[in-house]
Formats: structure tokens, sequence, C-alpha cells
């Protein structure tokens, strides 16, 4: 569980030859400047539920920061994670919203927590 509860991460985030994005600094080569808030909303055992919040939309940035934090998604050995408790990447996007490209319009879509996750954590 990430420790503080509630806070934001702000890294510069970079892809290396492998694929794999890490965490690097401002400057190093392609880094970029990545933000991420995050907020605890639930818990149970060793699992949390936790809202995430992109201040800036970077290739596996939710990944990289909760990992950087000690607490990688659940499911992410490829970010650390040593447990699969729901038999998938325990990331979900629930809300996304965006500015259609054609229209301009507000585009605003919603996904329940599937129960697979909501068990995880209660």
């Amino acid at each position: 569980m990430p420790d503080p509860a509630e806070g934001v991460v702000e890294n510069f985030l970079a892809e290396g030859r492998d694929l794999r994005v890490r965490a690097g600094r401002r400057g190093g080569g392609d880094a970029r400047r990545a933000v991420t808030r995050y907020r605890v909303v639930a818990a149970r055992g060793r699992y949390a539920l936790v809202e995430v919040g992109l201040g800036t939309g970077r290739k596996h940035q939710v990944r990289v920061h909760l990992a950087g934090l000690g607490c990688p998604v659940a499911g992410d050995a490829a970010y650390g994670a040593a447990t699969d408790p729901a038999g998938r990447l325990g990331l979900h996007a629930w809300r996304l919203a965006f500015d259609h490209p054609v229209t301009g319009r507000r585009v605003e879509l919603e996904s329940p927590l599937p129960e697979v996750l909501r068990g995880v954590v209660g």
C-alpha cells in the first residue's frame, strides 16, 4: 500500500531500447516529465484500491510510478508485482474523458470496476 496514502509522484520517464519504461532524470535523453496523483480508496490485507489521476499521459506511467512507491500494480510482473490475485493486470480505467478530435465536443466514458478486481480489496 502506498505510504503516504495520498500524494503526487513527479519525475521523468524514458523508454529504453528494451521498450521498458523507467524513471530517468531531466535532460536524460528522451526522458519526459510525468505527474501522477494517487489516493488509497480501500484496502484489505496487502492489497489496496488506489485512485489515480494523470497530470500527464506517458507510456506505462501509472505502472512505473506505483512500482516506484514500492507497491506495483497487482499482476504486473514486468514492474515488480510478486502476486496476481485477479489473474490479470490489476489496472482499470473507470473514467476516461477527452475532447473529440473532429467535433471538439467533450466525450466522457465510465466503466465500473470489474468484479474480479473488486473481490481483491473487498
